[in-house]
């Protein structure tokens, strides 16, 4: 579509260039303007060479730096997603001349050729896009920004304050991860030489005492230890990895270990979607008019249904909230809620703020290239004005519209929590009052959330086509408000009460006879199976794949059936999972359950919650370091993802030895004096 307009850009730019008035910068501007029609062995040819070519062509930005008197200069239309000009340059010229020279310059063609990739970008809804749109309109000013990235090796002057502080905690943590694996050997050498003496013999042949040597727990049960090196001895490597990578016995599997099948997929699904959103908007890419045709390609279903990834998160959760503590609660006559909601902030809080303070103080000295330069504003700009919303769980809420999150999907764990803090005195009605009362809660939950979904889509004109103009407030209204967004998590806990009532009428016991009866009519009848199996994949399809239509044009749904599908769509992909999985941890599908059971996906599966979260740091860096421009086809972002995941799980395995893994054993020591 703009291929000539694209070609003809740079002799566009350079007429606007050459006709200011600049003695020195103009008179080198001539020279390298030249060299592009009658080429040349000189640095001026080089400069010409290492430049970009039209929109969106970065040049080589390396390779000009090495250029003796050359300078890289990147002339922005549009942040995000990217519309910009990178030119290897004279170094006489600076940006305020640049300013000068473009002042009253800009020729109606570059403005017309710049308009018309804007308003192709129909893929988004970014306000600032519609901003440099009227910019470009009124003619006032062709750029929005004109910057010189900047290749430094930073050295420890450069830090600032919180980025010395977060090395020194991240150095101490090493310290301590060091001293703790190096205290546990010493305490199995002591303990290995005490049973060698006390026996009197060479060697070690109890399996028991083999065990105890080499056990974690074992080292921490002798009570005679001092508490500091029981402290030290949480940060051991050795204990910490033996238990990350440990595997359970076949003896030992129960059916809920199949969600540690759904959590691998579920985080690789996650990756794959914020791979293109990251692509589209954080990267320069060079055919960036042609993005939306490709947009509309069959493939791409998969990344619009990306949400349903995180719906499975929250159906994950409830199942195992209405098992586990329904359990807990039916099991104790006295509850320390107290002690079960610090338990839960002491099991998120520390990696979560790991991850966004290391963000927001590190991750600006590690990336580089020509894209760098607003990396800072994009990756967390906001973040100290709204740091404290964090730990408390409300950055879901108090974050004003527009504003730049600290950590992108972070808006996922508060509403986690506020699921989690809500569900306790349903639960505890439901256990020690009434079944029926409990299962009532929840069903009223679900309704309120359909009806919230569908009354403030269908009010609010929002569009299941994301790039709709009109979809400014979705994210904040819709999307990451936990009204909107507790059904399936109330679905996972309904599944979870069927399952637990399931377990007590095995045992001979009698707990739900609702959830008892459901569980038998499923365990019963093999044609109930089938639908349930049929009906959940008729499910999760169609509201996966349903979304190729609405993609298809902006206007192609009305608002009432944009409406009646945000309505359903949070609920019907909870009711899909539970009909598909329910029968499967009731014992049936044998082959399947053992696929999902496989020792593969548990050391993987205890990694998601880290790889939820540092992905996005990963995934910020990778791109905004792009040192060339990117062209932007579904096999290129399919490789990206899977780049992305790889390299996220591999580096937060030391985060989860140093950071999650201690944490979780101190809370042992300190709160429960085990």
């Amino acid at each position: 579509m703009h291929k000539l307009a694209n070609i003809l850009l740079i002799t566009l730019f350079l007429t606007c260039l050459c006709e200011a008035s600049l003695d020195q910068c103009k008179s080198d501007l001539i020279k390298w303007a030249e060299a592009a029609y009658s080429p040349a062995d000189n640095k001026y040819s080089e400069m010409f060479l290492y430049s970009g070519k039209g929109i969106n062509d970065l040049g080589l930005y390396f390779q000009c730096r090495d250029v003796d008197g050359a300078e890289y200069y990147i002339f922005e239309v549009q942040k995000s997603p990217a519309v910009v000009i990178g030119l290897c340059v004279p170094d006489t010229c600076t940006i305020s001349d640049f300013w000068l020279l473009l002042s009253g310059n800009a020729t109606t063609p570059l403005t017309e050729t710049l308009m018309s990739y804007t308003s192709s970008l129909v893929y988004t809804t970014n306000p600032n896009l519609a901003e440099s749109r009227r910019r470009l309109a009124s003619g006032s000013d062709v750029f929005r920004r004109i910057s010189k990235p900047s290749r430094h090796v930073y050295g420890i002057q450069d830090f600032t304050a919180s980025a010395i502080l977060m090395l020194v905690f991240c150095i101490l943590l090493i310290l301590l991860a060091i001293f703790g694996t190096a205290t546990e050997f010493a305490v199995i050498s002591m303990r290995s030489q005490s049973l060698l003496e006390s026996s009197g013999e060479s060697s070690i042949n109890s399996e028991k005492d083999r065990q105890s040597l080499t056990s974690f727990d074992g080292v921490l049960k002798e009570k005679e230890k001092p508490k500091y090196i029981r402290i030290l001895l949480c940060f051991s490597l050795y204990s910490n990895a033996t238990k990350l990578f440990a595997i359970k016995d076949e003896k030992k599997k129960e059916p809920l270990d199949c969600l540690n099948f759904i959590r691998v997929v579920s985080i690789c699904w996650v990756v794959f979607g914020h791979t293109h959103l990251y692509r589209l908007n954080n990267s320069v890419v060079l055919n960036v008019d042609k993005v939306p045709l490709q947009l509309t390609h069959f493939y791409f279903t998969t990344v619009y249904s990306g949400p349903y990834s995180v719906d499975t998160f929250f159906w994950l959760s409830g199942v195992l909230q209405g098992y586990l503590m329904t359990m807990q609660i039916a099991a104790h006559k006295k509850i320390n809620w107290v002690m079960i909601v610090v338990h839960r902030f002491i099991r998120i809080l520390p990696l979560y703020m790991f991850i966004i303070l290391f963000q927001w103080s590190l991750t600006k000295y590690v990336g580089n290239g020509p894209k760098w330069y607003n990396a800072e504003d994009l990756m967390h700009s906001d973040c100290a004005d709204y740091m404290w919303t964090y730990p408390l769980f409300i950055n879901n809420f108090v974050l004003p519209s527009g504003v730049n999150r600290c950590l992108l999907g972070s808006w996922y764990l508060p509403n986690d929590m506020q699921f989690f803090l809500v569900s306790l005195p349903i639960m505890y009605l439901y256990v020690r009052h009434s079944r029926i009362f409990g299962w009532a809660l929840l069903l009223i939950g679900i309704s309120f959330s359909i009806i919230s979904n569908a009354s403030i889509s269908y009010n609010e004109h929002l569009h299941v086509n994301l790039g709709h103009p009109e979809n400014h407030q979705f994210m904040d209204d819709l999307y990451m408000k936990p009204y909107n967004r507790v059904a399936p998590y109330f679905i996972g806990l309904l599944t979870g009460f069927i399952y637990y009532s399931y377990k007590k009428k095995k045992a001979g016991e009698e707990f739900d006879s609702l959830a008892a009866a459901i569980a038998e009519t499923v365990n019963n009848s093999r044609i109930v199976r089938f639908i349930m199996y049929g009906l959940g994949l008729f499910l999760i399809n169609f509201f996966m794949f349903i979304l190729y239509d609405a993609y298809d044009s902006y206007d192609s749904w009305s608002n009432s059936q944009n409406a009646a599908y945000f309505a359903f769509q949070k609920a019907a992909w909870g009711l899909a999972l539970t009909l598909f999985f329910l029968p499967i941890f009731l014992g049936h599908m044998t082959f399947l359950r053992s696929f999902m059971q496989s020792n593969w996906w548990m050391p993987a599966a205890k990694l998601v919650f880290a790889v939820y979260l540092f992905h996005l740091v990963v995934g910020q860096i990778y791109f905004q370091s792009q040192p060339v421009s990117y062209f932007f086809s579904q096999m290129s972002v399919t490789m990206d993802a899977i780049f992305v995941a790889g390299i996220t799980f591999l580096i937060v395995i030391p985060i989860t030895l140093l950071v999650e893994a201690p944490m979780m054993n101190l809370e042992k020591i300190l709160l429960h004096g085990k």
